[in-house]
């Protein structure tokens, strides 16, 4: 993993209480079990973890940790 999925990774499993050995880079949110609210939720915990805007649709249930770490690359987060 790299730096910013490592940082999804505690911020996750400290906000929805996941275990990190749960949290492996191709698990889908959905997988989980991510409704849309804690997707909203997500977005803005990672809004405020890295300083970009995260729309509340951005992250998807289909999304893995390396998909939205990739998101987040592309937004100019750098770790």
């Amino acid at each position: 993993m790299n730096s910013i999925e490592d940082r999804l990774v505690r911020l996750i499993g400290d906000r929805f209480g996941l275990a990190p050995e749960e949290l492996g880079p191709d698990v889908t949110f959905r997988e989980l079990e991510f409704d849309s609210l804690g997707l909203v939720e997500l977005a803005v915990i990672a809004q405020d973890e890295f300083g970009v805007p995260v729309s509340d649709d951005e992250f998807t249930s289909e999304h893995t940790l390396r998909t939205a770490a990739g998101l987040l690359a592309d937004k100019g987060v750098r770790v």
